[in-house]
């Protein structure tokens, strides 16, 4: 039997083979989980790219929906999706689109959400995006219908409870495998460094970043 019972889907606005943070840490969570036996199935955009609508990537199936568009196929697939797997619970990361169709489907299906707010699905509230619409709406719903809500980091979590008025948002910091950097593995990390990762762009202040370890290891 399955330890971890019934299946437990992410919805991610990107995934593999698409590059970046929002994917690698949803890649993580979900083989992790296929890893450990555990029963997961990722639902996320079509993309850019032609890449097939199911498919497997390291064991884990990923189906890929026209959330950002108004096509009339999604509610019915997903309704049957869920009729026959019945998740546990569903993980939303980083909220977009796709919150309308787990609000939707939060009515007929009974499971936990767990949503992670991840930087610009809040932060583009702050620079000039309009909260009038729809989108707006849906993410502010998910934010007080969540069984839990999450962010990377304590600032974030802060600006979530501010936008959407909520509370007890839970600050859960991406992961890393510390033991690539144990002392007692041979590896290249003899003098003192400085380990960070990020879009590198002005907003993350990693030149900041670069001075402040800097004027550390000069002392």
């Amino acid at each position: 039997t399955n330890r971890m019972g019934r299946c437990i889907y992410i919805f991610t606005n990107s995934y593999k083979p698409e590059l970046g943070g929002i994917q690698t840490v949803t890649s993580q969570f979900a083989e992790t989980i296929h890893q450990r036996g555990g029963k997961v199935c990722v639902v996320t955009n079509v993309g850019k790219k032609n890449f097939l609508p199911i498919s497997f990537i390291c064991g884990v199936p990923v189906v890929r929906l026209p959330f950002r568009y108004k096509y009339g196929i999604v509610t019915p697939f997903l309704c049957l999706l869920f009729l026959f797997r019945r998740p546990k619970a569903v993980y939303v990361h980083f909220p977009q689109e796709m919150s309308k169709y787990v609000l939707r489907l939060r009515k007929y299906y009974t499971f936990e959400i767990i949503t992670c707010f991840h930087g610009h699905d809040v932060k583009m509230y702050y620079e000039g995006f309009e909260k009038d619409n729809e989108l707006f709406r849906y993410k502010y719903e998910l934010a007080h219908t969540s069984d839990k809500v999450t962010a990377c980091s304590g600032y974030l979590a802060k600006k979530v409870e501010e936008m959407f008025n909520c509370e007890n948002v839970i600050p859960v910091y991406n992961g890393v495998d510390l033991s690539r950097f144990n002392e007692h593995k041979a590896n290249p990390y003899k003098k003192p460094y400085l380990f960070a990762f990020g879009r590198l762009e002005v907003a993350k202040g990693f030149d900041l970043l670069i001075k402040a370890f800097a004027n550390v290891v000069n002392r």
